[in-house]
């Protein structure tokens, strides 16, 4: 409804440039959700069947946001972010459109739910994660890990519309590892509950485990989940040895 107004709003004053740079501020809230939660409010279209409501396409939406907020001196996204740091996770990514996760091309549209890296959060951000252009990825971004530590850095949280708290979700992530090391471990994985400060899922893959190359599938855990959770993946702290964890997505798919 928000985005039917404003575009209404914009065209009523299209003639006066003043009015019309005081609707586009205004409309810059808006647009900064739709770039931060596309995929969730995707899903959250797909699965109650309605026709999308947001804009038409998540790159231009992100690029017209940079592009009123660079001519309106806008300096700051929130307390501690600078516009740059917007601009770091969209316009300057390169990132596409996204096909479904795999194994849910022919599952009900309630049945699964993707988290792109939209909503990551990276701890210590440039340091221990940060996101970047990636080929390889499902969406051509990708948060990269060194292998030097073993922090929880990216995290996704699992508050996200159409969660059933009374379902059973396995989760999963496409993940990737680059190493020199022919064994011991490449990354950990799991899930944490805040409500209940307890780790209620996960685990730890091997070198020796993948197999192939580029982003491969791995099941984190099956259980229930409830808007207090998150799900983490962390490098395994070998130097030399691993030299990066990347994270595409994680994914939710709801057990029969």
């Amino acid at each position: 409804e928000a985005e039917r107004l404003f575009d209404e709003a914009e065209a009523a004053v299209a003639d006066d440039a003043e009015l019309l740079r005081r609707v586009q501020v205004t409309r810059l809230p808006i647009r900064y959700v739709w770039a931060m939660r596309w995929e969730e409010f995707r899903a959250q279209a797909r699965i109650a069947g309605v026709d999308w409501p947001g804009p038409a396409d998540c790159a231009e939406n992100a690029s017209t946001f940079m592009a009123i907020a660079e001519a309106n001196q806008v300096t700051k996204i929130s307390e501690g972010n600078t516009l740059d740091v917007f601009s770091s996770r969209t316009v300057d990514l390169g990132r596409t459109e996204s096909p479904p996760p795999p194994g849910t091309e022919q599952l009900p549209p309630d049945a699964w739910m993707d988290l792109q890296d939209y909503g990551f959060r990276l701890a210590h951000e440039g340091e221990w994660a940060k996101l970047e252009h990636d080929d390889l990825a499902s969406d051509g971004v990708a948060a990269r890990m060194p292998g030097s530590h073993h922090e929880w850095a990216v995290q996704r949280d699992t508050g996200v519309g159409g969660l059933d708290p009374e379902a059973t979700y396995s989760v999963y992530a496409a993940v990737r590892v680059e190493a020199e090391a022919q064994d011991g471990v490449a990354f950990t994985a799991g899930v944490y509950d805040v409500a209940n400060r307890t780790g209620v899922g996960g685990t730890e893959v091997r070198i020796e485990q993948i197999e192939g190359e580029g982003y491969l599938t791995y099941r984190i855990t099956t259980g229930q989940l409830h808007d207090r959770m998150y799900i983490w993946v962390a490098p395994p702290q070998r130097p030399g040895e691993v030299q990066a964890v990347w994270v595409d997505r994680i994914w939710l798919v709801k057990e029969q």
